[in-house]
């Protein structure tokens, strides 16, 4: 049986984006790809991206905030970054690095609506990136 690819998700804090970006690979293609997700600085996961994620049948609710430190000299095939494109991202030697654009849910203000609203977007935007990434690298098997 070939080896999963294995992709980091990295954001800022690791508390909402990168978890719900590794969710989502999990359950979308666990076959083929092994997902870990870190952060830049952790904090503990956003109970509001452990909601979101129960809505689609994801149960985020053992994730634990990992340091991106945690995974230095780890293999990975893929470095997937979410949110600002400006951070001073990281580079994992032999990965090949994407940047996701996706607005950190942990940074919108106002109402609990309108908090909520910004994880079940950067929910279903994750959704749309991973399903386009299984589809574009998926089917590339390692020997």
């Amino acid at each position: 049986m070939p080896e999963k690819t294995r992709v980091l998700f990295l954001c800022t804090t690791n508390a909402a984006a990168s978890q719900m970006a590794e969710a989502i690979l999990t359950w979308l293609a666990p076959d083929r790809f092994e997902a870990c997700s870190a952060g830049l600085t952790p904090v503990p996961v956003h109970p509001m991206g452990e909601e979101v994620m129960r809505h689609v049948s994801v149960d985020l609710t053992h994730a634990k905030s990992k340091a991106v430190g945690d995974f230095a000299g780890k293999p990975f095939d893929w470095l997937i970054t979410i949110g600002d494109a400006e951070a001073d991202w990281p580079s994992v030697d032999g990965a090949m690095h994407l940047h996701w654009n996706i607005t950190d849910p942990l940074l919108v203000g106002g109402h609990m609506e309108d908090i909520m609203e910004a994880f079940m977007v950067a929910r279903n935007d994750l959704y749309r990136h991973i399903r386009s990434f299984i589809t574009a690298v998926g089917r590339e098997r390692r020997p």
